[in-house]
């Protein structure tokens, strides 16, 4: 093994010399590719809707796909308007306005309804009409009383256009579930045209937005407080948030990087040439992203600051001993070459396990950070494969000077730091060890206190916009996301069934009810609501016959009559075909794992209902919940992963399987005291920092390859462990403390995000990694003073 790495070692000290010396080959090919991969940029979208998630195969999302086809989006743009009275004639000519503006002006959209368009079902002698609500105008203080009694009796207004209180009302636009590039409408697409149709996404959703906000935001200035809620301005502002705090942070990390590669090198080269293959690098991978049709979200947006700040690692290292070399022979193309063979391997090797750190994540169930675990890693070997290429050819062509005695000189002050360390370390290693038992034991408690969260609202500070709407139209109407269930009879006009009518009906009703600790059910909506309407209609209006016929005839004649009356809205409530129902349920936007128990409590209940009848979930709140699981799922798998992978190319890289575990022990004690930390915290286990143990691991591993590779070295050479020990920590602990130092706050620079999940990312990846360093310079000497002997 020990020959294999001396060849390696051979190869990269004859590589460093070939790109120094062919520098225009290394930055026409360096450039070149650049460039082209440049061109893909602009393609790169932002996408945080629910569907990214998911695997394009998932059984979820297929069954989800499924039911828009058949019944449009469940989710809808939610703008609720709280008037200083709801029912006064000044503020309904507003809503007239509002809503006509609305229906003219927002694009994408499939139906607006609010009390100006919501249908009225009404029997007059022998003919059923259903027509809008305010089919006239009301002018006058007896016609606002009657329209306000009419409005807060009947059930399909309440809680769904106006809150119970009468204080609050809401205009709902439904997006459509696809559109076209033609001008041609999604309504009469041809079936050859329809195969060109586009599902509606995040680019869709903000321009319906904005147009939204344009119109209704000048009410706003009357007296009527504005609110947004809803799916799509969940993701809109998840969109935003994460574009944002790409340009906020990645910014200050590039300026943590220079400052501390100044503190290091003192050399305006020292800086410059890693910004520019960090750069290079990032650009390359942006492509490759936007080629692969992978999108940016609250996932991949990590990539940014994280390749900055990794990136230039590998740099750093063969800087280190390059900048060495050359003030010790003056020769440019000989120090370049030395650094190559010095550090070369150990950059691959690094290269290589934070690429497996990272690949760990193609094993997750959510799809966004499986598409992390394709795409970071391409970045890290870009950053290697760049530091190979492009450092040699900007140091054959940048004019170097060897530095003044008093330039180059080491400071005496870190020196005795590293020194004492290594000291201690060496003189008290079960002292350590014992240590580091402790905080094993305790992490493994703190561990057993961790939780599952998903909760979006939550990553944003209490007084955000997004989060006050929510919060206060679910408190108001008591829901602002659906579930959704279809009852599949398994044959033709099965819905017509009276049983199933009364049934489904005796749901709805019962289902309102259902309450579990910090969860209740809201409106439930069915087709039933439209049977009742009918019969009362056909019953000369009157409130005793609002219920559900007798006979299956009358059931199937009074939903043709409905048909016949011109109202499409049967469209969004059963199948085509009269065989599947829809049921829905609007319920507040809670953690997802407290649905657990409801969804389990509704199916069955439903299930019970109807034991000959096949029940389908879907819809958003249950895709939340669906996102937990997989979340969990993912973690165990990228960790076992990350884990096995790494292990492996420390036993490589080592060369003996013993020292190779042994090795392994100063990178999981910093990732076990993190997840006990978050138990002992509270802080919950989601979509960020699931990601931190795998980045954590691979990053963290970097600095014990780097130590171990030299101290191997050194004491081949010495045959000493102190000897080795205080060499290493004099030469590669320097940069291993620059790195680290970078690192840390390259990710520390999230606390100025706009989210909490940004936030807590940076600061707890950050602290593992300096856990990982003070565990690299402690430890790591500890367990080479037991494992290994001196020889001389």
């Amino acid at each position: 093994m020990s020959g294999l790495r001396v060849r390696i070692e051979a190869f990269f000290f004859v590589f460093g010399g070939w790109a120094f010396r062919n520098k225009f080959v290394a930055l026409g090919i360096s450039l070149t590719m650049m460039l082209i991969l440049a061109g893909q940029v602009p393609l790169l979208k932002i996408d945080n809707s629910t569907e990214t998630f998911f695997h394009k195969d998932d059984p979820a999302i297929l069954v989800y796909e499924q039911f828009k086809d058949m019944f449009g989006k469940d989710d809808f743009f939610i703008i609720v308007l709280r008037p200083r009275a709801v029912f006064d004639l000044e503020f309904l000519d507003i809503l007239v306005q509002l809503h006509e503006k609305l229906a003219a002006e927002v694009p994408y959209m499939a139906d607006i309804t609010s009390l100006v368009n919501v249908r009225q079902t009404r029997g007059e002698e022998d003919r059923l009409i259903v027509e809008k609500l305010m089919q006239k105008q009301v002018k006058t203080p007896l016609e606002l009383a009657a329209f306000r009694k009419q409005v807060l009796s009947n059930p399909l207004y309440i809680n769904s256009l106006v809150s119970a209180d009468g204080r609050l009302t809401a205009i709902l636009i439904q997006p459509r579930a696809y559109y076209m590039d033609s001008k041609e409408s999604e309504h009469t697409a041809t079936s050859m045209t329809r195969t060109l149709r586009k599902p509606i996404g995040t680019i869709q959703y903000a321009e319906m937005y904005d147009t939204m906000k344009r119109i209704t935001d000048p009410y706003g200035q009357r007296d009527i407080d504005v609110f947004y809620a809803g799916n799509p301005v969940v993701t809109i502002v998840l969109d935003r948030a994460a574009l944002a705090d790409i340009f906020h942070v990645t910014p200050v990390a590039v300026i943590f990087v220079f400052l501390f590669l100044a503190l290091m090198f003192r050399r305006v080269s020292g800086v410059l040439i890693p910004l520019v293959i960090v750069n290079v690098s990032l650009v390359s991978t942006l492509g490759v992203m936007a080629a692969l049709g992978i999108s940016l979200n609250v996932i991949t947006n990590v990539l940014t600051t994280f390749l900055v700040v990794v990136g230039v690692a590998d740099a750093v290292h063969i800087l280190a001993i390059f900048y060495r070399s050359f003030q010790a022979c003056g020769d440019k193309g000989q120090a370049i070459a030395e650094a190559f063979g010095h550090s070369g391997l150990a950059v691959l090797m690094t290269s290589l396990t934070t690429s497996a750190g990272l690949l760990s994540f193609t094993t997750a169930d959510v799809a966004s950070i499986a598409d992390l675990g394709v795409i970071a890693p391409i970045g890290i070997m870009f950053a290697f494969f760049y530091t190979m290429l492009l450092l040699p050819a900007i140091v054959s062509l940048c004019p170097l000077g060897r530095q003044k005695p008093d330039q180059a000189k080491r400071s005496p002050g870190l020196d005795r730091i590293f020194l004492s360390i290594s000291s201690f370390a060496l003189n008290r290693p079960w002292f350590i060890i014992g240590i580091s038992v402790i905080i094993f034991c305790l992490s493994c408690i703190g561990m057993t206190h961790l939780r599952l969260s998903h909760n979006v609202l939550n990553w944003f500070d209490e007084d955000h916009e997004l989060r006050v709407s929510t919060t206060t139209i679910d408190e108001a109407m008591k829901g602002t996301l659906p579930i959704e269930f279809v009852i599949d009879t398994g044959h033709e006009n099965g819905v017509y069934e009276t049983t199933l009518m009364q049934k489904l009906d005796q749901s709805a009703h019962q289902l309102e009810q259902y309450q579990d600790n910090q969860v209740a059910v809201g409106k439930a909506t069915s087709i039933t609501t439209v049977v009742k309407e009918v019969n009362q209609a056909l019953n000369e209006n009157k409130p005793e016959f609002y219920s559900i016929p007798p006979q299956q005839a009358q059931i199937a004649q009074e939903l043709l009559l409905f048909e016949m009356s011109g109202s499409d809205d049967l469209e969004d409530l059963v199948s085509l075909d009269y065989r599947q129902a829809r049921l829905t349920l609007m319920v507040p936007f809670k953690d997802a794992i407290l649905y657990k128990k409801v969804l389990a409590d509704i199916k069955v209940y439903l299930q019970h209902q109807f034991p000959d009848k096949k029940i389908i979930l879907t819809g958003i709140i249950p895709l939340f919940f669906e996102t937990v699981q997989n979340i969990l799922s993912s973690m165990i798998k990228s960790y076992l992963f990350a884990i096995v992978v790494i292990t492996l190319l420390m036993i490589l890289l080592i060369g003996t399987i013993r020292i190779g575990l042994l090795s392994m022990i100063p990178n999981l004690i910093p990732l076990c005291a993190l997840v006990g930390i978050m138990g002992w915290l509270d802080i919950p286990f989601d979509f960020s920092t699931m990601l931190i143990g795998s980045i954590a691991i691979g990053l963290v591993v970097d600095d014990t390859i780097h130590f171990m590779h030299n101290f191997k070295r050194y004491f081949d050479q010495t045959g000493n462990v102190q000897l080795a020990v205080e060499k290493t920590m004099l030469t590669t602990g320097r940069a291993i403390f620059i790195t680290s130092i970078t690192l840390a706050s390259g990710f520390f620079v999230h606390i100025i995000a706009t989210m909490k999940i940004s936030m807590i990312f940076g600061v707890l990846t950050g602290f593992t990694i300096l856990l990982a360093l003070v565990a690299d310079f402690f430890l790591v000497p500890a367990l080479m003073r037991i494992v290994f002997r001196d020889s001389i």
